[in-house]
């Protein structure tokens, strides 16, 4: 099950480059394959590209390594901006009336959005259905796509980083606990994904505006450090950070516990598993604290379980940054998934 919602999608495509515009970085992922089997062909990260519309420097076309060029190229985007929601919709949506619709369900204001939905499971009645619906500003999915502007690989499909993560997640881990619900964390820049999933459905989605940078600057700021300094102390935990890292998280860590109890209520249910995707710049220290918040264990996810790798697909220092991928793959994958 994919949980992509491509705002711009091509049909029959198998052979991909995947790209997370991430503010940290660049993420690419080379695959290739179908839904039931997909293959990591080359990965690599380059530099961050400028996707402000007011940017003095006008975005140019965005230079790929010649051993990561495929015919057509999934975007990612920044979630920052994007709205997102799990609704119970008719099952039946009159496409003429669909993006008032969900316009009205999003709670959007007056705007120029691309918006989108994509059903994942039986609502609560048999009328309804479940989807995850999103939108996001139409101008930052155009100046993604112009930085493909002619030849290859060309834009296939452009959708909201934090739900193409999801998406990798739910390709194979989600699928390993069916009768119980689990749990998974995104971290990125400057947003964090939570979402719980009972048998392989999606039952509750957040956002929020905290990401791996609120952490960093927190540790640069009590240590007195620059920002490169920070992002190793997090990585190598060479000094003891453990009281900012509780500073900072802890009311996401409430919100967490929130959640949890929230969707063990209403489902009837328990949470047997959490997991993390293990992004270099989240201390384990941090981990701890969440274990100690859930009472129960929290397993890294690696976002390339369940794919093939071709030989040397991966670099000695890629290796050691996986779940950096997660966006990309997703997207990737929800395209593969959805073309065929």
């Amino acid at each position: 099950m994919s949980f992509s919602i491509p705002f711009l999608k091509k049909k029959g495509i198998q052979d991909l480059v995947a790209i997370d515009l991430s503010s940290e970085g660049t993420r690419c992922v080379k695959m290739r394959g179908n839904p039931d089997s997909i293959q990591i062909i080359a990965a690599d990260t380059l530099p961050p590209v400028n996707l402000s519309e007011d940017s003095k420097a006008p975005n140019s076309e965005l230079n790929i390594p010649k051993n990561l060029i495929a015919k057509y190229v999934a975007i990612a985007i920044p979630s920052e901006t994007a709205v997102i929601k799990l609704l119970n919709l008719p099952k039946q949506i009159d496409e003429d009336n669909a993006d008032a619709l969900l316009r009205e369900n999003l709670g959007l204001e007056e705007g120029d959005y691309r918006i989108g939905h994509v059903q994942v499971g039986k609502g609560h009645s048999r009328t309804e259905t479940k989807v995850v619906a999103a939108a996001v500003d139409n101008s930052l999915a155009r100046i993604a796509c112009e930085l493909f502007p002619v030849g290859i690989p060309a834009p296939a499909s452009v959708e909201v980083s934090g739900l193409a993560s999801l998406t990798a997640f739910a390709y194979r881990a989600a699928k390993s606990i069916s009768d119980k619900a689990v749990g998974v964390i995104d971290f990125r820049a400057n947003t964090t994904f939570l979402a719980f999933f009972l048998n392989s459905e999606p039952i509750l989605i957040r956002k929020f505006d905290f990401g791996t940078r609120a952490i960093m600057d927190k540790v640069g700021t009590d240590l007195g450090v620059d920002e490169e300094t920070a992002r190793n102390i997090l990585a190598d935990e060479s000094f003891d950070i453990s009281q900012s890292i509780k500073a900072i998280s802890d009311p996401f860590v409430k919100q967490i516990t929130i959640s949890r109890h929230f969707v063990e209520r209403r489902e009837d249910t328990s949470l047997a598993a959490f997991f993390v995707a293990e992004e270099p710049l989240v201390s384990r220290i941090w981990f701890k604290e969440l274990r100690a918040e859930l009472g129960l264990d929290v397993t890294p996810w690696d976002p390339f379980m369940s794919l093939e790798m071709a030989p040397n697909a991966l670099s000695e220092e890629q290796e050691t940054k996986k779940a950096t991928y997660a966006a990309a793959i997703g997207a990737g994958i929800g395209l593969i998934k959805g073309s065929t």
